[in-house]
């Protein structure tokens, strides 16, 4: 399993941090998409170490998984390059939009030929309309943008 790319854990409820962590450092080389979603016993331990040994992630989801906080999605924005799905944790807030704002911006600046195309932020309730308006114009790579469930978003946001 040298080769492993790909590798899908979402709702594998038993799966904790220490799981998590035996992955990341033994196949965290080679993985190119992580799904992580819906993990109850994953933490932040978890995130840090996959930011620290995942380093060639494209695609990461950690939907669901309420533990995840502001500077969980930050250290993933450190290596994440196509696709963030982050949805449903209410712990996330403007910070997190504003992690994501940090690695368009980069992106950009480096003209990289394959910048992030896919963000779901559906289920976010704490993130105000002016994160995802401030973070909208960045967004110009997107194919793929969820904000649903993202209450404090009215009619004002331009999408």
């Amino acid at each position: 399993m040298k080769s492993l790319r790909e590798l899908e854990l979402e709702l594998c409820n038993k799966i904790t941090d220490m799981g998590i962590q035996s992955i990341a450092r033994n196949r965290g080389s080679s993985l190119l998409t992580l799904n992580l979603g819906d993990l109850r016993q994953m933490s932040n331990i978890s995130i840090q170490i996959i930011a620290d040994h995942c380093v060639d992630l494209q695609s990461v989801s950690i939907a669901g998984s309420m533990q995840v906080m502001d500077l969980d999605v930050e250290d993933l924005c450190k290596r994440v390059s196509d696709d963030l799905s982050r949805s449903s944790s209410r712990r996330l807030t403007d910070g997190s939009v504003k992690a994501v704002s940090q690695l368009l911006r980069k992106q950009h600046r480096a003209a990289l030929s394959a910048p992030l195309r896919e963000l779901d932020m559906g289920g976010c309730s704490r993130l105000s309309e002016d994160a995802v308006a401030n973070l909208l114009p960045l967004c110009s790579s997107l194919t793929r943008l969820d904000l649903r469930g993202c209450t404090s978003l009215t009619h004002r946001t331009k999408v």
